[in-house]
């Protein structure tokens, strides 16, 4: 996990993708690290099927006031809603994403 302000910096300029919020009067634009993380979930028995909590960090203060909960958003051309918000406390926060049923 990548804990450092500088690490984090460096990997978002690097790796940053951006993501485009539905926000009022106009979109806003905010680059971030997207993490689309999936993981295998036994149902029991030999049935396992694939779980996926995607996630995007960004600069808190490109979030604050602009983001909140149920804010719609594109990132790499899929459409996600808002979750959850998890102030990270270095100056980001994660923002947790669910897939934005159309």
């Amino acid at each position: 996990m990548i804990d450092r302000t500088l690490d984090l910096q460096l990997f978002e300029n690097d790796f940053g993708v951006v993501g485009t919020f539905a926000t009022t009067p106009t979109p806003t634009s905010i680059t971030g690290i997207f993490t689309a993380a999936s993981q295998g979930v036994a149902l029991g028995g030999n049935v396992e099927v694939e779980a996926g909590k995607p996630s995007f960090t960004v600069r808190s203060a490109a979030a604050f006031g602009v983001v909140s909960t149920k804010t719609a958003c594109t990132i790499n051309g899929s459409d996600y809603l808002v979750e959850r918000i998890e102030p990270v406390g270095n100056g980001y926060t994660v923002l947790w994403l669910k897939p934005s049923v159309t």
